[in-house]
């Protein structure tokens, strides 16, 4: 089952003025004044993080339950690549809110014929679904894209799993997808990281490192790019109970059993501080604006965001 296809697309949303002007709106005011908003509401996961959580939930040695991963394109075609190369899910019903529970990959080879899978648009899901499947034991996987995907290079990254040892080959055009990859191949030990265009490639090595014989160890031997999305598989990895030292040089990786057991996925700090200003721009009185909001964010980021908002005397209540 698709972690999304449990709402209507597009999905339908009345603006609240609109629907107190009906007289039968939010609050029953049949004056057309805005009424006052007290709702909880689960903000959805950080996609950057369901991506983690999804790899290293199939790399793990048991089932792993996840909670408030976010329902997108991206990581539905990300789960079902992942289901393509032997891991198995199932979505499982919950009035706190749903929750995905991953199997993974038995041995990473329980697939050892050729698989070939679509990611779309979506390019952290290529780049760590490449890096996966030279991870495994055996089989070969082609990955493939959008035809917008087709346009953005993948050879920074391919090349780096070449240098480790990996058998990937370009199908198409040279630096493109698709790309075929050959699992057995890839082996741990020490790369040196230069200024990358993106860090995608670097995380997707970091992710799949438990799994190499003697770890990783990335040397970055200039700042890293956008060295905040490293942070976030760090952050990763240590739920999955992985010890990874961080430092510009170097950045070592334990090869390790990993098993994440239950994760929270915590939500983008950006859409929890949106929620709250809809509490307060929604409300007929401001002042006494309430909107709880469930999940694991940056509370310091939303009482910041409240407090930048002149109408709103009270801070925000976490609960």
């Amino acid at each position: 089952m698709s972690a999304s296809s449990a709402l209507p697309d597009p999905l339908p949303i009345a603006p609240i003025a609109v629907a107190a002007a009906g007289g039968h709106g939010a609050g029953g005011h049949g004056d057309g004044v805005r009424p006052s908003i007290a709702a909880r509401i689960r903000v959805p996961g950080s996609k950057s993080l369901s991506n983690r959580h999804l790899i290293l939930a199939a790399l793990a040695d048991e089932p792993t339950t996840l909670r408030g991963l976010l329902a997108c394109d991206d990581c539905d075609r990300l789960l079902a690549a992942l289901t393509a190369l032997g891991a198995t899910h199932r979505v499982v019903r919950a009035t706190e809110g749903d929750a995905i529970v991953v199997e993974p990959a038995r041995s990473l080879d329980a697939r050892a014929d050729d698989v070939r899978v679509d990611l779309g648009d979506g390019g952290t899901p290529t780049r760590f679904m490449i890096a996966f499947a030279a991870a495994r034991r055996a089989g070969i996987c082609t990955v493939d894209g959008s035809a917008r995907m087709r346009e953005r290079p993948v050879s920074e990254g391919v090349d780096m799993l070449r240098a480790l040892g990996a058998r990937i080959h370009y199908v198409e055009e040279e630096g493109r997808l698709p790309v075929r990859v050959e699992g057995g191949a890839l082996a741990g030990g020490r790369l040196s990281v230069g200024r990358t265009a993106s860090s995608q490639f670097a995380s997707a090595l970091m992710l799949v490192a438990p799994t190499l014989a003697g770890g990783l160890e990335l040397e970055f031997t200039e700042e890293p790019t956008s060295a905040s999305y490293l942070q976030l598989s760090l952050a990763a990895l240590a739920a999955a109970g992985v010890h990874a030292e961080v430092g510009y040089r170097p950045v070592p990786v334990d090869s390790t059993e990993s098993g994440l057991a239950s994760v929270e996925v915590s939500s983008p700090t950006r859409s929890s501080s949106r929620i709250s200003r809809c509490a307060v721009c929604g409300s007929r009185n401001p002042r006494r604006a309430r909107c709880m909001v469930a999940g694991g964010f940056s509370w310091r980021r939303v009482a910041r965001c409240a407090d930048a908002m002149p109408t709103m005397r009270a801070p925000p209540t976490r609960r």
